[in-house]
Parts: C-alpha cells; sequence; structure tokens
C-alpha cells in the first residue's frame, strides 16, 4: 500500500538511520530485524509502510537494495493479511530488482496461497518452485494436497501424493489423514478407505483425526455397520475416542436413521466420562429432527438447562431444522425467539435454517422474507442460503424462480456448492425436466465441482421420474466409472425405473447387483417397489418373500405398498393371495381397513 506523505515520515522514522560509513549488509539486516518484529507483533500494516518507504530510498539511490530476506518477511505479512495476490505480484519486483527467490519463498507462496486464493494458483508456484530445481519438502506438499481437497480437486490432491513418492520424499501422517478426509467428503468412500490402508503399508499409524474422517465418510454413506467397525477398530489400535469420535458416530447413526442407536452412543459417551458440549447435543437434536422426534429434540434443550451446558447457534440451528423437518414452522419462530432472549446472536447458518423450514412447508413467500430481513440487519447470505430459498422455490414446483435465485446467487458474488447444483437437478427431475437437469449436471463440472454420491443420484432419480431406463443406467454406469460406489438411494432410482417401465427382469438384476455390494442394504422404499412389482406381476411366491422380509425387518410405512398388492392380486382373482397379505400385514400391526382383511 503506498504511503502518504506524512506516514512516510512515521515510516522513515523506523528505518535503520543510514550512516554513509556503515556497509550496506548492516543496513539491511537491520531493516530486516525491524520488519521481523513488527510481524511477530501482528503490526502488519506498519511493516508494509516500513517495507515500502525502504523501497523508496534504494529507488532514490539514497540506500541499498532489500535483499531476499526481506521480501520473504513481506510476504510472510501480506499472507497473513490475506493478501497473497499481492505476495504473488512481488515475485515480479524480486525478479526486476534480479532478486532470486529461493526455497523459503516459495514455500511461503504455497502455505498462504493454499489457504487464500485459487487451487490453480498455488499449483502455478509450486511448478515453478519444481522448475528452478527447487524440491518442495513435505509441508509445502500438505499445504497443496490441503488447497486442491478444498478446491474438491481430489485427482490433483493423489497426483500430489505420487508425485511425493517419485521425487523420495516421504509423506506423513498429515498427507494420508487429509486425503482419507478429503475422499470422505467427497463420497468415494472405498477410495477413504483404500487410502487409510496405502498409510499402514507405508509404516504409518492412523491417528484420531484419521478414524474420525473415515467415520464421517461412512455417514455421509449411510454405513452404520461399517463405522462401528471403524470405532472398533480405532480401541483396538489403543487409540482412545474422544469427544469428536463420539459426536460423529451419533451423527452417522441419526443419518442412517437409527435414532436408538444413536442414543446408545450419546449413553455410552456419558459412561465414558466424556464432555458433552453443543455439538455432541446438535447432532442428536439432528437425529431426532431426522426421525421426526420434535418432543425428543426438546427433552435434550431441557437437559443441557439441567446441566448448565451453553447453548449456541449450533444447538438453536440443529432445534430450528428439526422443527422444520416436522413441518412445525411457528415452534421453529419460538425457537429463534428463545434464542434471542438468551443473547444468542442470529447468523446467516440460523437464518438459512429458518429459510430452509419454510421450504419444508411449501411457504417460499415468508422464505423470501426471511431473506430480506437478513440483509437488512447486515448479514451476508451464503451458498447455504441461497440453497434454502432454491429449496423453497421447488417446494412449490416454481422451476422459473429456483433458477432465478441460482443467477442472484452469482450476481451477489456467491459460488454455487455441489449442493445447489444436487438442490436444482432434484427440481428439475420433479418437474420432469430431465433435459434441463442434465444441463445443471453439465454445469455443475463447468464450475469446477466434481459430483459426488449425491449428485450421481439426483441424476439417476430425475431419470428415474422420466422413466427413462437407459438415460438412469448411463450415469450409473458413469458414476462407477467416476470410482463412486452405488448407494442404496441408487439402486432403488433404478429399481423405480424398471417399475415404470414394467422391466422386472431388469430390476432383479439390480437386486443382485444391490445385494452383492458391499455396505449396501435394501430399505423400505427397495421392500416398497419390489412388492409392487411382484404383485402386478402375479408371481406371489416372490411377494409374499418381499413382504415377509420387510415385516421381519421392521420397515414401517409400508401400507400403500401392500394395499396395492391386495388389490393386484384381488384382481388376478387370487384372492387368498391377497388374503395371506392382508393377514401377515395386520398380524404385524399394519394400518389395514377391515374389507381389506375380510376382501
Amino acid at each position: 500500500c503506498p504511503c502518504g506523505s506524512a506516514q512516510t515520515g512515521q515510516a522513515a522514522s523506523r528505518l535503520p538511520s543510514r550512516n554513509t560509513q556503515s556497509p550496506q549488509g548492516s543496513w539491511t539486516r537491520e531493516l530486516n530485524t525491524g520488519l521481523s518484529g513488527l510481524y511477530r507483533k501482528g503490526k502488519y500494516t506498519m511493516a508494509l509502510q516500513t517495507f515500502h518507504d525502504a523501497m523508496e530510498v534504494y529507488a532514490s539511490g539514497r540506500g541499498p537494495k532489500p535483499d531476499i530476506v526481506t521480501f520473504n518477511i513481506v510476504l510472510s505479512v501480506y499472507g497473513k493479511m490475506g493478501k497473497t495476490r499481492k505476495a504473488i505480484d512481488l515475485l515480479t519486483t524480486m525478479h526486476e530488482m534480479a532478486i532470486e527467490p529461493d526455497h523459503i519463498t516459495f514455500s511461503t507462496l504455497i502455505h498462504h496461497s493454499g489457504k487464500n486464493v485459487d487451487v490453480d494458483t498455488t499449483f502455478w508456484v509450486f511448478n515453478e518452485m519444481q522448475k528452478r530445481g527447487m524440491k518442495p519438502n513435505t509441508l509445502a506438499c500438505n499445504t497443496l494436497i490441503a488447497s486442491a481437497l478444498r478446491a474438491r480437486k481430489l485427482d490433483d490432491a493423489i497426483r500430489v501424493l505420487d508425485n511425493m513418492k517419485e521425487t523420495g520424499l516421504v509423506p506423513d501422517e498429515v498427507t494420508f489423514s487429509s486425503l482419507v478426509d478429503g475422499l470422505g467428503k467427497a463420497g468415494r468412500i472405498e477410495q477413504a478407505f483404500q487410502m487409510k490402508e496405502v498409510m499402514t503399508q507405508a509404516g504409518l499409524s492412523p491417528n484420531e483425526f484419521t478414524y474420525n474422517s473415515l467415520l464421517d465418510a461412512c455417514g455421509r454413506a449411510r454405513q452404520v455397520e461399517r463405522a462401528f467397525g471403524v470405532f472398533q477398530e480405532m480401541q483396538q489400535m489403543g487409540i482412545k475416542p474422544d469427544r469428536v469420535t463420539y459426536s460423529t458416530l451419533i451423527s452417522v447413526c441419526g443419518a442412517s436413521g437409527e435414532l436408538d442407536l444413536a442414543f446408545r452412543v450419546f449413553e455410552e459417551m456419558k459412561k465414558a466420562g466424556i464432555e458433552r458440549d453443543q455439538v455432541t447435543y446438535g447432532v442428536l437434536i439432528e437425529a431426532c429432527g431426522k426421525a421426526r422426534k420434535l418432543s425428543m429434540a426438546f427433552d435434550l434443550l431441557v437437559e443441557m438447562k439441567q446441566e448448565d451446558i451453553p447453548r449456541g447457534r449450533v444447538v438453536y440451528s440443529s432445534l430450528i431444522a428439526a422443527c422444520g423437518k416436522s413441518a412445525n414452522l411457528e415452534t421453529a419462530f419460538r425457537v429463534f425467539e428463545e434464542m434471542v432472549e438468551e443473547k444468542v446472536e442470529a447468523n446467516e447458518i440460523i437464518y438459512s435454517a429458518l429459510i430452509d423450514a419454510c421450504g419444508k412447508v411449501k411457504d417460499p413467500e415468508r422464505a423470501f422474507r426471511i431473506f430480506q430481513h437478513m440483509k437488512d440487519v447486515g448479514i451476508e447470505p451464503n451458498a447455504v442460503t441461497y440453497n434454502g430459498l432454491i429449496n423453497a422455490c421447488s417446494s412449490v414446483g416454481n422451476l422459473t424462480a429456483a433458477f432465478e435465485v441460482y443467477d442472484m446467487m452469482l450476481a451477489d458474488g456467491v459460488r454455487p456448492d455441489s449442493y445447489t447444483h444436487n438442490v436444482l437437478m432434484t427440481a428439475c427431475g420433479n418437474n420432469n425436466e430431465l433435459e434441463l437437469a442434465f444441463g445443471v449436471f453439465d454445469e455443475m463440472k463447468r464450475c469446477g465441482l466434481r459430483p459426488d454420491q449425491v449428485s450421481y443420484n439426483c441424476l439417476i432419480s430425475s431419470c428415474a421420474n422420466a422413466g427413462n431406463m437407459k438415460k438412469a443406467f448411463q450415469v450409473y454406469e458413469n458414476m462407477i466409472k467416476d470410482g463412486i460406489n452405488g448407494t442404496t438411494i441408487s439402486f432403488n432410482a433404478l429399481l423405480q425405473v424398471c417399475s415404470k417401465t414394467d422391466n422386472l427382469d431388469i430390476a432383479e438384476e439390480v437386486l443382485r447387483k444391490m445385494t452383492a455390494a458391499r455396505m449396501v442394504q435394501p430399505d423400505r422404499t427397495t421392500y416398497r417397489i419390489l412388492l409392487e412389482m411382484y404383485s402386478r406381476a402375479g408371481d406371489e411366491k416372490k411377494a409374499l418373500e418381499v413382504l415377509e422380509q420387510a415385516l421381519s425387518e421392521g420397515c414401517t410405512r409400508m401400507d400403500h405398498a401392500i394395499s396395492i398388492a391386495i388389490t393386484s392380486f384381488a384382481e388376478q382373482s387370487k384372492s387368498h393371495v391377497a388374503s395371506r397379505i392382508a393377514r401377515l400385514a395386520a398380524g404385524h400391526g399394519k394400518r389395514l381397513s377391515l374389507a381389506q382383511i375380510n376382501d
């Protein structure tokens, strides 16, 4: 930043006194000592003023040239201020002054650019370093990997690991743990577990961060059994589960719809003497919300108050979200009022939760009013906020408004994320706009976002809604080629399109693939689709087998499928089968009418 005359005078007083008898090196060392001191004290603006004054003194011929140490300190200053572009521009100045960058120069740039600018710039710095014959160290490579992972460029991150091995650089625990975490967050769960194995083969022991990342990956893939296997292995390795571990495991159970299991983990956490905080309660409240158990969510709030556990935005946002999932918008606003009374300041997360709750009750007008109020009080919307608005528009089938929000998001300088595109694809699918859904998928990739499991599932479901079997299976095959395994949702969408097109043989092939897939289990939707298909086909043996399996596994909300099965067999003059289905269902507590049971 250029200095005015008054500032220049003040800054010049901080420069070493220019004694014509003193050698150039001494003056530069004093300058560097002063800059270093200002940097350590966090006086970054003052450090830059001192540097610019030194440059002016040099340019006027009244002082010596700053050296590489000077520039490296200033690079760190720019980095700490988040002005990495300025730091990179400083390379040009160094070139003009014939000051050759050294290892510290590039390592500093990689460290700060990896945090503050786009990943392409970070890779440019990395490649420039190698072109000059300098070998990056493990820390620089780890920074580059982290930068690539933040940008969801997983293949680039893995290439850095390969480059490390090729150049004889030894990856450490941070290298592998970062990759495990990034792969898991991207839905590439099998690769995440494979990376953990590569880590152990390299003689490195996974740490608690590695295992917590694997647990999180299991939660994203709804693989609760596998998560408990990770939890058990972690303990066998002598790593004591911490608060993050238990909270993540609770989250996994909640995401998988295993609320009872989530509470058992919570109780085990208490017995282990692990301190519970608002994050722990937040994920459990979230699990209650997913299960539509709003009263249980509020019981947890009462428990927090009784045990005097601080209640912050994490808890209140989870409660508001739980209210939204239960379609109880007025209660969500009462939670907001209580939060205000508790002197908890609302932020974009809270407002986003309220907007999302409006979407759940199909009230986009109220969602837009909250959005405007949020901006009026000076809180900037983020991607989650806009995603909630898109959801609200989609909930009433207003696809035009959903895309207008997307355009507004871009105009406001907010970068759409994977979830944004996933929501839009789902909205297109629900409105039978299949080509538009594919357009959103392509746009997602043009934005540099790598489609994940959810993205592919949204597109497969869109194909299923349109009854387009060919495209549904093409998307599934592309998903596998992209290194992403199918989930229960993927297979159910394929079964759904088979049902719409009456392709029972292909549906059975899908079922065989599903049961062969590791850690993928049929659920209520799977059994519902199969029961309806077998019933329409008149296959009483398989229809009864599917129903018995579903009921034995405790599947709920099967009434509609059972009713279809009874009607189908009755219309085929197989009243004995219809009667057996009705009695079997009634014996498991399904809500069937007397007429259906006696039919």
